[in-house]
């Protein structure tokens, strides 16, 4: 088992492990639903982090919460989180980007995961907008 760091992504230091042996990948708080979890997060770093999980030839990843997914479905979880960002740091309503994160979201999604991920995106673009994450990214 490979035993690999993201610094500076979810928080200061994210373990996350991979067995190339059987193709997976235990990616931690790195992948987490029903939205990423930003409270200690470097969005940059954090991107860096989920480039790196991407280049790792799993077959299957473990979240740090949420249900395991195949490749397809991390693709589609960081094209969103990329998306995020980028609604994140524009201009557009908060709520505008917790209704873009749910438009991208795969498959049924039960009604309680819903409301969960339309009270939590507002809360993030915010702390994002208001530059309260610059201090866990390095200078």
């Amino acid at each position: 088992i490979e035993l690999r760091l993201a610094r500076n992504a979810a928080t200061a230091g994210d373990v996350w492990l991979y067995d190339p042996q059987s193709s997976i990948l235990v990616a931690g708080d790195l992948v987490t639903n029903p939205v990423p979890f930003l409270d200690t997060a470097c969005p940059d770093g954090w991107l860096k982090a989920l480039e790196e999980v991407a280049a790792t030839p799993f077959a299957t990843l473990i979240p740090g919460h949420g249900a395991p997914m195949d490749r397809p479905a991390f693709d589609a979880w960081k094209q969103r989180f990329i998306g995020f960002l980028d609604c994140a740091r524009g201009k557009e309503k908060a709520t505008y980007c917790a209704d873009r994160w749910q438009d991208w979201s795969v498959g049924g999604t039960p009604p309680a995961y819903k409301l969960r991920v339309l009270a939590m995106i507002p809360y993030y673009v915010e702390r994002i907008r208001g530059g309260e994450l610059d201090k866990n990214c390095p200078k």
